[in-house]
């Protein structure tokens, strides 16, 4: 790798992409699926060299929403070696959000409510689609089932694919960040300042949102939740907020099994609370039509 780095920078110095040279190079975190540094020029300016096999799918993202105040601006796509250089934000990921309510009103407010429609026939991972959103929520779950069999109560798994086969999603999706989770949230005086490293998808914000909102175990209620999706949809469907989030703790109780093991006896504690509002919602659903 260092090899195809130093190509890297001689592209970026010899192509004068910077406001001067690049004379160092540092790696960072970027997951088992990137390679990720931190530059310095000479003028010690700092940006963020990125590389992988879907910087295509991630730059397309970001150009479409470019002037989003929490996602880094490209300054270079180099669509043959695959790579590309943005802004340096500030900023570091936490464990926890300190308030969560506000920042997915935040997050509502200035990045989802500004989300772009796709044409239609176009659902799921936008490097690899699927024919529907149901089709892709089905894929997500089986890939997660194995895993959540042996963690959750008995016929959980089937549970979540009937929800999963009732969420037919609107005629179009939208372009979303995809992964738009705690570890991709940069906080400065815990505040969410930035949003990093785009998987882009096609889908619905509320997913998005539920998927955010999911991906920290503090503060998973649904007073957290309810404003911002006032604000993002217009109207609040209990229902479908609970069948939406159920479908988010299922996914992200497979993740955090694999990544984050300390925090599954809390994920645990909100799929039963969540559940429970479930099961509350079906009996009001069926004292109302009994009288009907």
């Amino acid at each position: 790798m260092e090899e195809k780095l130093k190509d890297y920078i001689q592209t970026i110095n010899q192509n004068q992409i910077l406001a001067s040279d690049v004379l160092k190079a540092r790696p960072l975190s970027g997951g088992t699926a990137s390679n990720v540094w931190l530059l310095s020029d000479s003028s010690q300016r700092q940006y963020v060299l990125k590389q992988n096999s879907q910087v295509n799918e991630e730059v397309t993202y970001l150009e479409v929403y470019k002037k989003s105040r929490y996602l880094p601006k490209v300054i270079f796509f180099d669509q043959r070696q695959q790579f590309y250089v943005y802004e340096y934000l500030p900023g570091i990921i936490q464990p926890f959000i300190a308030d969560k309510q506000t920042m997915l009103l935040e997050l509502a407010t200035d990045l989802w409510s500004h989300a772009v429609l796709v044409p239609p026939s176009k659902w799921g991972w936008t490097i690899s689609p699927t024919s529907s959103w149901t089709a892709f929520l089905l894929a997500e779950i089986a890939d997660a089932k194995e895993t959540n069999s042996s963690i959750l109560p008995t016929d959980s798994d089937g549970f979540v694919f009937q929800l999963a086969q009732k969420q037919k999603g609107p005629a179009q999706a939208y372009l979303l960040h995809g992964d738009c989770g705690i570890h991709n949230l940069l906080q400065i005086d815990q505040q969410v300042v930035s949003v990093i490293d785009p998987e882009p998808l096609y889908g619905t914000r509320l997913f998005e949102l539920v998927a955010t909102f999911c991906s920290s175990p503090e503060q998973l209620t649904e007073n957290t939740l309810k404003p911002a999706v006032e604000l993002l949809i217009g109207t609040y469907d209990r229902q479908t907020v609970i069948e939406e989030v159920l479908i988010g703790l299922y996914l992200r109780i497979y993740r955090c099994y694999w990544h984050h093991p300390t925090d599954l006896s809390d994920y645990l504690i909100a799929w039963a609370a969540w559940f429970e509002k479930y099961q509350s919602s079906q009996k009001e659903k069926t004292f109302g039509m009994s009288h009907k």
